[in-house]
């Protein structure tokens, strides 16, 4: 991991999944712990920052045109 992800020599694979859409895409979806690791949730301006739909309120979920 640490030549593929440039990732810190201690980091370690925590969980791997692979999602397949039906015939279309699929994913692989991981989760990795690294000695160097920021725990913060970055805000949502920063590289990285999310806005999950389970945080949205009804006043936040954009209408259809």
């Amino acid at each position: 991991m640490q030549t593929q992800l440039n990732l810190h020599p201690g980091a370690v694979m925590k969980r791997l999944k692979f999602l397949r859409c039906g015939n279309g895409s699929n994913f692989e979806i991981f989760e990795y712990s690294a000695p160097d690791q920021r725990l913060e949730q970055p805000e949502n301006s920063d590289i990285g920052g999310i806005i999950w739909p389970s945080m949205w309120t009804t006043s936040t979920r954009l209408s259809p045109i």
